[in-house]
């Protein structure tokens, strides 16, 4: 889903100034940080110290630490990338509220996750998932953290 902030919407992703889009648990996708250099000036957090690796040529790019209330990186971001993260937060309305606080106004987060508890796995054990969504149990979320859901 694609939720807005301070109520301007952007949909259009055009180029970001510097510093301004953000990206959490990065280092795991790393392969893909890269290619969201074209949108603007990319930052990212990871909990896993091991990742990223030293040879990453976007490490210095990417906080070590969990992303929550000790994450302040004094500055606030356009566009905010949760990409199959949520599924991972025993608290998911915290981080999305820490989204909401990290947005600069018009800002917009964008997240994906696993759909449907009626799917769970031994997957979702394996990769510890707290668990899955559907459009009704995903939409109060991002509500309750005072995000507007623009698309879904």
């Amino acid at each position: 889903m694609v939720a807005r902030s301070h109520g301007v919407d952007h949909r259009s992703f055009a180029p970001l100034p510097p510093g301004r889009l953000f990206w959490t648990s990065a280092a795991a996708k790393d392969c893909f940080f890269d290619r969201l250099l074209s949108f603007g000036d990319v930052e990212g957090i990871e909990l896993e110290e091991g990742l990223p690796p030293v040879a990453n040529p976007s490490r210095e790019r990417i906080h070590l630490g969990r992303f929550d209330e000790s994450f302040q990186p004094g500055k606030s971001y356009l566009l905010i990338l949760m990409l199959d993260v949520l599924e991972h937060l025993p608290k998911p309305t915290s981080a999305l509220q820490h989204v909401r606080r990290l947005l600069a106004p018009g800002g917009v987060s964008l997240a994906t996750v696993p759909a449907f508890q009626l799917l769970w796995t031994n997957h979702d054990l394996i990769h510890h998932h707290f668990q899955r969504y559907s459009a009704m149990t995903l939409r109060p979320l991002i509500e309750s953290a005072k995000h507007s859901v623009i698309a879904s």
